[in-house]
C-alpha cells in the first residue's frame, strides 16, 4: 500500500481553520466560546485544553450548530464533550 503523503498534508492544511480565517461574526462567537471555556476551566481548576481545544471552538464558530445533534457532528468534538458541555455551548450560541 502506497500513500501519497503530499496530498494528505495538503488536505490537512486545507481543513485546518485559524482565527484569521473566521468572519467578524465568527470571531465574536469564537471569543465568547473561549471566554466560556476559560471561565469553566478556572472554576474546575483545569487547563482550558482539557475542556476543548481552540480548533474545536473555531469549528463550532464556523458551523454554528443549533442543537446537540449538530454539535456532535462538529469535527473531533464528539459525544463526550457534547454530553458534558453541549447545553452550555448551544445556549451561548443562541444568546449571540
Amino acid at each position: 500500500v502506497f500513500y501519497d503523503l503530499k496530498n494528505k498534508s495538503e488536505k490537512q492544511k486545507e481543513e485546518k481553520s485559524t482565527f484569521e480565517d473566521l468572519s467578524q461574526h465568527e470571531k465574536e462567537i469564537f471569543l465568547a466560546l473561549k471566554q466560556w471555556r476559560n471561565d469553566l476551566a478556572r472554576d474546575l481548576g483545569w487547563s482550558a485544553f482539557r475542556i476543548c481545544h481552540n480548533a474545536h471552538l473555531i469549528a463550532i464558530a464556523k458551523e454554528k450548530p443549533q442543537n446537540l445533534d449538530e454539535l456532535k457532528k462538529v469535527k473531533s468534538f464528539g459525544e463526550s464533550r457534547t454530553t458534558n458541555y453541549g447545553d452550555d455551548i448551544i445556549s451561548l450560541l443562541n444568546a449571540l
